[in-house]
């Protein structure tokens, strides 16, 4: 009779899922092949260098400007022009206001040059100020001189100004000279040459010498009789142009004169001049203003004006962040920054007499980013801009005045490339189309900002095209990068005027250290590392830049958003001179594309199988060491070696040949009947079998037979063992 018995186990199977399972290792396996087939997977790391690239700041206006001063006979004595010298304090304005509109970083330069019989001026001939800096200078140098008495030599002073424009580099790209003359009769000298020749030989020098070098010319002429001024006047605006002279009563409008030709030269419309006595003043700001610049005047020093925002607080410069005043002699600059629109005031609350007030509204506008001052001939010329606040605050659009952005690029030939801008980049604007400059020479583009009944601004900058080397790039391509894609390739081929050089020919500089590449803007913040191009031969250059990563689920993704690139060039040319700036920016957004789905529903697909797999490992693992304790200890053989193994340890093990040996009626691994031998009848020779993963999950032992219950191929399986005594089950060969 045989009777059924459990050895610390269960007596019938646990209920295990029957369908087949995988090794987790294999899903990661097959994970890892998924990553190294994406692109920018599994690369080398980039030859990073310890530079790091300047973000491009926008080109301010940068001015030189020379003061030409009639100091002729006419204007001196009781019967002159000006025998209370007003056009010296006048002048000194004109320093001050030039001086209101620079900035320690790129300060705008003046200088002056005195004429009559002859001419002289300081040196250096230009001096640079800024709102803090440079002005007492500048403003010593204006003064009453005697330089004789009988003419008014304007050709020389003309070539006198040319002479230092020249001497002070104000010819080179990124410079921009301006003259300002003031004079009050016709120009003569001792040759005594009729008026309309002189005025011939004024035209052709200005023609070839100053005009052709970027110059522009302003007249201020005075005419208290009115002699000479209607007769000559077609001239002077064949020379500068009708909307660049100015003919004034007396010299006492001098000072206003002067502004409205500043504000002329800095784009910035012209000012309201207010005169108040007594008693208060509204006036209307409109939005997209960089700031308002008050220049007062009082006519005796116990006045005081006070200005009134639009929500009834006075401006208070010494406490007010946005607001500055500057003091000069006789007058004072008051500077409110990103003035709020609506409506102010100002008014008199001491003193008696009249306040000359010049408002002048500066508007925000678009300042040039790309190209440079000199951009090689060939190289696409896309121009790039941006609103550059002196507060820095970034501009917001009003509904009420929506703002529209254009752009003109007139090359050497003169037909005008017109430019319509879109927004790559938060704060930065890419004017389209581009093009390719294949002529030499000057272009001039001008970048215009209007809004309805609100702002109309057009400023003008330079840019000179040569043949220079330069890089162009044909990687990337793509405005749009999927996010699977966590590198950036970077490639280009060096040309002068659109053919192939090798870096030998041009610079000094070793090739795979003469150019840099790197992200100035990410959506993660900050820069990546800047990286060198190798060139690996000829004329080519490459690079692979890493692009900031996140992590989807189990697969690293690019971060999404917009990006900035730019290509520098840092090397020498041969004889050691400072090569020419070659820079290109190119904007790109890296953004989820038809793939994003189908890569994160794979993901979350195999996550959810190794959830699954993984976690019913470890519910059986769970169930089978609290069905079978540690104390439990069959023999068991693998190979040639013996080993006593607890019955949970052989979850998850490897084994080719198992040999197991049970004793009847006793638990695995407890000791055999007194006066019997532990060893197996007869051991046989060890056969090979395939690896395979076997999870045991019980015994039985029914009689003379041991049932063992075990686990593999996702399906409970049972290996019957045969007793060979009545005390000794015997030695068993389990091929798994």
């Amino acid at each position: 009779m045989r009777t059924k018995q459990s050895i610390r186990g269960r007596t019938e199977n646990p209920e295990l899922p029957l369908r087949e399972r995988r090794h987790p290792a294999l899903c990661l396996v097959a994970l890892a092949a998924l990553c190294a087939a994406l692109p920018g997977c599994g690369k080398g790391k980039a030859r990073e260098a310890d530079i790091t690239l300047e973000m491009p700041q926008p080109s301010a206006l940068q001015v030189d400007v020379l003061l030409l001063m009639d100091q002729s006979g006419s204007l001196k004595g009781p019967r002159g022009t000006d025998p209370a010298g007003i056009r010296i304090e006048a002048a000194k304005y004109a320093v001050s206001s030039i001086a209101a509109k620079s900035s320690a970083e790129s300060p705008n330069r003046v200088g002056v040059v005195d004429f009559a019989d002859y001419v002289t001026m300081h040196s250096p001939p230009l001096q640079a100020v800024s709102a803090t800096a440079g002005i007492e200078e500048a403003t010593g140098r204006i003064a009453i001189r005697s330089l004789g008495n009988r003419y008014t030599n304007v050709i020389a002073a003309l070539r006198r100004a040319a002479e230092a424009f020249s001497a002070s580099g104000s010819f080179e790209p990124g410079r921009n000279p301006r003259l300002i003359l003031f004079t009050d009769g016709l120009p003569e000298d001792a040759r005594g040459l009729p008026p309309e020749r002189y005025f011939a030989e004024i035209e052709e020098f200005s023609s070839q010498h100053l005009k052709a070098k970027g110059v522009e010319l302003y007249v201020i002429a005075v005419d208290v009789a009115g002699r000479f001024w209607p007769k000559y006047r077609k001239y002077w605006e064949r020379i500068a142009g009708p909307e660049r002279i100015a003919a004034i009563a007396s010299v006492e409008e001098l000072r206003w004169r002067y502004n409205d030709v500043i504000n002329r030269i800095f784009s910035i419309p012209s000012a309201v001049r207010d005169v108040l006595t007594t008693g208060s003043k509204s006036f209307e700001l409109k939005p997209y203003l960089d700031r308002v610049e008050f220049h007062v005047f009082p006519s005796t020093p116990k006045l005081v004006l006070q200005l009134r925002r639009p929500d009834g607080r006075f401006v208070d410069p010494g406490e007010d962040g946005d607001a500055k005043r500057r003091r000069y002699p006789g007058y004072e600059i008051v500077s409110v920054y990103d003035p709020e629109p609506g409506t102010w005031s100002y008014e008199i609350i001491e003193g008696k007499g009249h306040v000359e007030i010049y408002r002048n509204e500066v508007p925000v506008h678009m300042q040039l980013v790309a190209p440079r001052p000199v951009h090689p001939q060939g190289k696409e010329l896309q121009v790039v801009a941006r609103f550059s606040r002196t507060s820095g605050r970034p501009l917001k659009s009003d509904p009420r005045y929506p703002l529209s952005l254009t752009g003109r690029v007139v090359p050497p030939t003169g037909d005008a490339i017109n430019l319509l801008f879109t927004k790559p980049s938060a704060g930065y604007y890419l004017g389209r189309p581009s093009f390719l400059p294949k002529l030499p020479g000057d272009y001039t583009i001008t970048l215009r900002t209007q809004a309805p009944e609100a702002l109309d601004v057009s400023v003008s900058y330079r840019v000179s095209v040569g043949p220079d080397p330069y890089l162009a790039l044909h990687r990337p391509t793509e405005r749009r990068i999927p996010v699977y894609k966590t590198t950036l390739d970077v490639a280009g081929e060096l040309k002068v005027a659109e053919q192939p050089v090798t870096p030998e020919e041009h610079f000094a500089t070793h090739p795979e250290r003469l150019y840099l590449v790197q992200l100035l803007r990410t959506p993660a913040g900050g820069r990546s590392p800047a990286v060198y191009l190798d060139r690996p031969e000829g004329s080519q250059f490459r690079a692979r830049l890493a692009l900031p990563k996140s992590r989807c689920l189990l697969l690293p993704m690019a971060v999404s958003g917009d990006y900035m690139l730019k290509v520098s060039h840092i090397g020498t040319a041969l004889g050691g001179e400072a090569a020419k700036p070659d820079e290109s920016l190119l904007f790109f957004e890296v953004r989820r594309g038809w793939l994003w789905p189908v890569v994160a529903a794979a993901q979350v697909l195999m996550l959810t199988y190794l959830g699954l797999a993984l976690g019913s490992r470890m519910l059986l693992a769970l169930r089978l060491m609290k069905a079978y304790p540690m104390t439990v200890q069959p023999a068991a053989t693998y190979g040639e070696e013996r080993q006593s193994v607890a019955l949970p340890d052989l979850v998850g093990r490897r084994w080719r040949t198992c040999r197991l040996k049970a004793v009847a009626g006793l638990a695995f691994g407890e000791p055999a009947a007194e006066g019997k031998e532990d060893e197996p009848l007869g051991r046989g020779r060890a056969r090979k079998a395939a690896t395979a993963k076997v999870v045991f999950w019980g015994a039985t032992v029914e009689g003379d037979r041991v049932g063992l219950g075990y686990y593999r191929g996702g399906i409970a399986r049972t290996k019957s063992l045969s007793a060979v005594s009545g005390e000794r089950i015997g030695e068993f060969e389990i091929q798994l």
